[in-house]
């Protein structure tokens, strides 16, 4: 009898590998995400003029609130604009596909897979985190009793539930990277298979670890970076809008809520200018990070990682 190959191994140098291709194919990368960045900031800038946040008092003073409906076509647009520029990204990574301009739209039978891909992936994931914070709360009325309860409504109680709730949302990154191929070749070949990333992946969490924590150490770096960037920017709008920003937006980052209460175009451009800033920098994270699962399929999935 045949034993079973050894799956791959996740190659450790892609946690940096990953910035290095964004950084190289940057021209490519701003082509995939203009139209999706054009979309959101627009967005934005349309629902700061026609639903403009409410002032509610906040302790001694006031902060801006977001209306309903603002906030639910925002989320919607975000989800949108995230697909495309993703599945963008994973073409880009895997199949070399580069637009040839900066007005490229595409929506078409790959991004509706890979959408529906990630509202299976994200249903199932809350089903199990439900399910299993279910199973926990039953053990510790079973084995605690009323008094275990009247724990966790104490400071020691909230405290010891919020770590629970921390080692379960790690214990979830297992199935979380065992299914996260599923997610680039849904990209690339419209088709949802989490059965093939499963089976790929085998092997290899700890390596995963590993690029998760060296891709967050060298993001950690780039942030530092942005954030002295973006103060000055923010600095400078106020000045140009002749408005002090509210204590804590920049820190939020928060636009509306910089320039809240005054009018003009302005305003309208320094919320754009302020939202372009954060939607590019996310952009470049996303980026970054979508590479990195890119990168991952081609050394598992196709096998041919060091082409990347």
């Amino acid at each position: 009898m045949t034993e079973r190959a050894e799956p791959p191994k996740l190659p450790i140098n892609i946690a940096w590998r990953s910035f290095g291709f964004v950084w190289r194919n940057l021209g490519a990368v701003i082509r995939v995400g203009f139209v999706p960045l054009l979309l959101a900031v627009s967005v934005y800038v349309l629902l700061f003029i026609y639903f403009p946040p409410t002032i509610a008092p906040f302790g001694d003073g006031a902060q801006p609130v977001p209306q309903i409906p603002a906030v639910i076509i925002e989320q919607l647009t975000m989800l949108l604009v995230s697909v495309m520029f993703v599945v963008g990204m994973h073409r880009l990574a895997i199949l070399d596909e580069r637009p040839n301009t900066l007005l490229h739209l595409r929506f078409q039978r790959e991004e509706v897979k890979y959408l529906l891909t990630f509202i299976v992936f994200f249903l199932g994931f809350l089903l199990a985190l439900v399910v299993l914070a279910g199973i926990g709360y039953a053990l510790i009325v079973t084995v605690g009793g009323p008094e275990a309860i009247e724990f966790f409504s104490t400071p020691t109680g909230i405290v010891a539930a919020v770590f629970l709730y921390i080692v379960l949302f790690v214990l979830l990154m297992w199935p979380t990277f065992r299914l996260s191929l599923a997610f680039p070749h849904a990209a690339i070949t419209g088709r949802m298979d989490f059965g093939l990333s499963w089976r790929s992946t085998r092997g290899n969490f700890l390596r995963y670890i590993g690029i998760a924590v060296l891709f967050v150490l060298i993001l950690l770096v780039i942030y530092a970076l942005f954030i002295a960037v973006f103060f000055g920017v923010m600095y400078t709008l106020a000045q140009i809008v002749a408005q002090t920003p509210q204590p804590g937006a920049i820190i939020d980052a928060s636009p509306d809520a910089m320039f809240q209460g005054v009018e003009g175009w302005r305003s309208a451009l320094a919320v754009g200018i302020a939202a372009a800033l954060l939607v590019s920098f996310a952009g470049v994270v996303q980026a970054a990070g979508v590479t990195t699962v890119s990168l991952a399929y081609k050394a598992l999935i196709l096998r041919n990682y060091e082409a990347a």
